[in-house]
């Protein structure tokens, strides 16, 4: 018995290409919201400005 695909033939996507290039260059994956760890204090602190930033100007 074959099951029919609810999903389009979309061919390869983009997390696909994601996944392979983070496993050849043994990087982490943050397209599929990995990783499943706090970052860094120090990396959290230089992001909160600039998104303080960008959440004020959309509000204007």
């Amino acid at each position: 018995m074959q099951i029919e695909t609810k999903l389009p033939a979309v061919g390869t996507t983009i997390f696909t290409v994601m996944s392979q290039l983070a496993i050849e260059h043994k990087a982490i994956n943050l397209g599929q919201g990995f990783p499943d760890f706090e970052p860094p204090l120090e990396l959290q602190d230089a992001w909160r400005a600039p998104c303080a930033r960008a959440a004020i100007s959309t509000r204007r």
